[in-house]
């Protein structure tokens, strides 16, 4: 359960803005790694859609009471290498779906804590539609494994 954060509208936003950035810096990182062509390409896909992701909440900021852009800090940050996982797909992949669970239970467990209505429940609506978002980015990478396996 996530405990003593700041579930404010915009101390939400901030939130989802880090999972999202880290995740954008995995998925990034782990497509370099890969030399699986299919695999490359879906990973920097999921890193276009975290970003994606980052601009969509960064919209909902801008109506919400208090300056997003004093508030959140939009640097990526740097994943720990993934050389170590060169040549290693089946790893690869299995991170990018453990990565896609975890924000989504993440949103979860924040839609739980927050109160319904008010400026909340647009945020509310919008990480609802994250988490649909990350279900769906998990398919595609369970797919993938299912292909791997298919060789």
């Amino acid at each position: 359960m996530v405990q003593d954060l700041d579930l404010t509208p915009l101390g939400i936003i901030n939130l989802a803005v880090n999972k999202e950035k880290d995740s954008f810096s995995a998925f990034a990182k782990a497509a370099q790694v890969c030399s699986g062509l299919k695999l490359r390409r879906t990973l920097n896909q999921l890193a276009l859609e975290e970003l994606r992701h980052i601009l969509r909440l960064m919209e909902m900021s801008e109506g919400l009471s208090g300056d997003p852009l004093e508030v959140i800090d939009l640097t990526i940050p740097i994943t720990p290498s993934y050389t170590e996982l060169l040549g290693q797909e089946e790893e690869v992949l299995g991170a990018a779906i453990r990565s896609e669970r975890e924000s989504r239970d993440f949103y979860r467990n924040i839609i739980d804590q927050i109160p319904p209505g008010g400026e909340t429940a647009e945020v509310r609506q919008l990480l609802q539609d994250l988490i649909r978002e990350e279900e769906q980015h998990e398919e595609s990478l369970k797919l993938l494994t299912l292909v791997k396996r298919d060789r």
